[in-house]
């Protein structure tokens, strides 16, 4: 075999444009003769060297501002604005776009009323801030839409304190109204505003906020109160401009009255990424074609990593191709560059190698189950158990075989069932009782023993039972933490099998038996064994395909892709698994339009996640 090496920053002079996720290169061919001259060759990708140091990259557009605040005025009268201080009054004259007017890069305040006879934009200047305010005002409705200016954020945490401080910054012109409280609070949760608020889809989605989301074809479509303005006039170029200017748009709605909600920001997190190449033909991808060769864990270290493939599949491939190979690093989310910052160059090496002889080549195709245009076809898919409508029938004249090349799933997996606690506690004294039958913790994925106590413990506080949990010595240990006494009668906690084995108060047999804390003795229990969060885990998967031959498995017939060993402990948000064996299984069909496929538990149930996170997989077919 072969090396070579491409690099991001090579070719300057040709390619100008390069980027460490997006690149051409140029090798002259005559500098491939070391390949033996050999035309009949493969190439596959041998490993990948990035620097994944990523940011959040905030650019200002009139027509799609960042948020949008909705604020209800009392009364009309009051919907002339009270200026803090002198404004600067632009006249409309020639003008024939409002961005000739507007511009969102300046740290001002652009007022607008919708007045059919009014020719002004009032202006108020505020020199250290880092955005702009276009406030619209029509009959009692005043709408802010809020331009923060254009920066770049390699941290979460800057990102989301610079959100609090733009939106506790604004200035507004009536009631004398204002915004006191953060949108993103401690442990990244989203709180109410004193107003409705429409986050655009990029941040909104940057912060893992993913309720009440709102599409539209225009600005217009989340403002039916506003009405059209026939003059010409800044409200009325504003309206035609801004508001009428058609483009698919994601908001995310957040109402004054919403309750804390716990959010996930995606950014700087676990992405799955492709390799797009030249270098090969495409390959199906769902139910087209794409150049991905390859996918890959770009992990939240943002810093260089090395990513290399075990058991690479190699394509057919020309040296014409070599020479002017062109990559490029996706977001398998948006099928788009990843947004990477300033770093190191980006390496991939590519092995080559003298074509195997066969009868027909072997390709490759890549599944992902959250492919809409198959979730319209099979309404039921989900990310454990999916049908994906391919471009084209695929047939097959000779006996063939297909392997599983590689696999990413979800890291949330949902395995702790039947888990209670029941609580009795009876004062004769004052003929006082609880009797609190089976309070449910709701199967949540937990990567830690702390992380499932606090569910634990606000399951109790919730009922006020005034028992809590915590590690000790790296056991647990149960205190009734209020008012404690000694009493002869019962004060129980009862815990379900499930959940005594988690904490280590007993082994779990098989049986239903329950396990009884009891405090009427002491304030504190402490634990017999280590907890053990895990083993009710999968260990596990079994992933079944429906074109695949039988399998006896377990003494029963299945579908049998492969059986994977999950001994993954990460705190990451993906399962990724690249397999350093093909282990090939016959197709039971000569053809074939669609392909199921279902990740299992040893049960032969579908696998429950506490996402929507997609499972993507990468399948090779060959001839035997």
């Amino acid at each position: 075999m072969k090396n070579i090496f491409y690099c991001s920053n090579a070719n300057k002079e040709l390619f100008s444009d390069n980027t460490r996720s997006s690149f051409n290169s140029y090798i002259d061919i005559n500098n491939l003769n070391y390949l033996n001259g050999e035309d009949d060759i493969e190439v596959a990708i041998k490993s990948i060297v990035f620097n994944n140091t990523q940011s959040i990259h905030i650019v200002p557009n009139l027509k799609r501002p960042h948020f949008i605040i909705v604020q209800e005025i009392s009364n009309v009268e009051d919907s002339n604005p009270e200026f803090l201080t002198s404004p600067i009054i632009k006249i409309l004259e020639s003008e024939n776009s409002i961005e000739e007017v507007i511009n969102v890069e300046e740290s001002k305040d652009f007022i607008i009323t919708n007045n059919c006879d009014s020719q002004y934009v009032f202006i108020a200047s505020y020199e250290e801030r880092s955005f702009s305010n276009v406030v619209f005002i029509s009959k009692n409705i005043v709408i802010h839409q809020i331009y923060m200016h254009e920066k770049e954020y390699f941290i979460l945490d800057t990102f989301i304190n610079h959100i609090n401080n733009v939106l506790n910054s604004i200035t507004f012109y009536h009631q004398n109204a204002n915004i006191e409280t953060d949108l993103i609070q401690k442990e990244y949760e989203l709180h109410a505003l004193p107003f409705k608020i429409l986050i655009n889809q990029y941040i909104a989605e940057t912060l893992g906020i993913n309720k009440e989301k709102k599409t539209a074809t225009k600005l217009l479509d989340y403002f039916t109160f506003v009405e059209d303005c026939a003059q010409d006039s800044p409200a009325n170029l504003f309206i035609n401009d801004v508001y009428k200017f058609k483009y698919e748009m994601v908001y995310y709605e957040t109402d004054k009255d919403i309750n804390p909600l716990q959010i996930h920001p995606k950014s700087f997190k676990s992405h799955i990424f492709g390799l797009r190449s030249n270098i090969s033909d495409p390959s199906i991808r769902n139910n087209s074609y794409d150049n991905i060769i390859s996918l890959f864990i770009g992990n939240e270290t943002n810093d260089v990593e090395h990513v290399g493939f075990k058991n690479p599949p190699f394509f057919n491939t020309r040296k014409e191709l070599l020479s002017r190979a062109k990559f490029q690093i996706i977001d398998v989310d948006t099928n788009l560059p990843p947004n990477f910052s300033t770093g190191s160059p980006t390496y991939i090496q590519a092995v080559i190698r003298k074509s195997v002889a066969r009868m027909k080549k072997p390709f490759n195709i890549f599944l992902d189950s959250s492919c809409s245009k198959s979730k319209a076809l099979y309404p039921k898919n989900n990310s454990m158990e999916f049908t994906i409508e391919l471009p084209e029938r695929l047939s097959f004249n000779r006996n063939w075989q297909v392997t599983l090349k590689s696999l990413f799933i979800s890291n949330k997996i949902l395995y702790l069932n039947d888990c209670y606690v029941r609580y009795f506690y009876y004062n004769w004294s004052k003929h006082e009782g609880f009797n609190l039958k089976e309070l449910i913790m709701s199967s949540k994925p937990h990567s830690t023993i702390e992380s499932f106590l606090k569910q634990f413990n606000i399951v109790l506080d919730i009922y006020k039972i005034k028992i809590r949990g915590e590690i000790v010595d790296e056991k647990v240990v149960l205190t009734y933490y209020e008012d404690w006494v000694e009493w002869q009668y019962s004060n129980t906690l009862f815990l379900s099998p499930h959940v005594a084995h988690i904490l280590g108060f007993q082994k779990y047999d098989g049986s239903d038996k329950e396990y009884k804390v009891k405090f009427n003795k002491t304030a504190k229990q402490s634990a017999f064994y280590e907890p053990d969060l895990f083993f009710m885990y999968p260990k596990n998967l079994i992933i079944g395909c429906d074109v695949v031959d039988d399998t006896i498995f377990g003494g029963e017939q299945v579908k049998l892709l492969r059986l994977v060993t999950n001994n993954v402990r990460s705190d990451g948000d993906i399962l990724s698994f690249d397999f350093l064996q093909n282990e090939y299984v016959n197709l039971n069909v000569k053809e074939f339009k669609s392909i199921k496929i279902a990740i299992l538990d040893p049960s032969g149930s579908p696998v429950k996640t506490g996402t929507s996170f997609p499972t993507r997989l990468q399948l090779m077919f060959n001839t035997v």
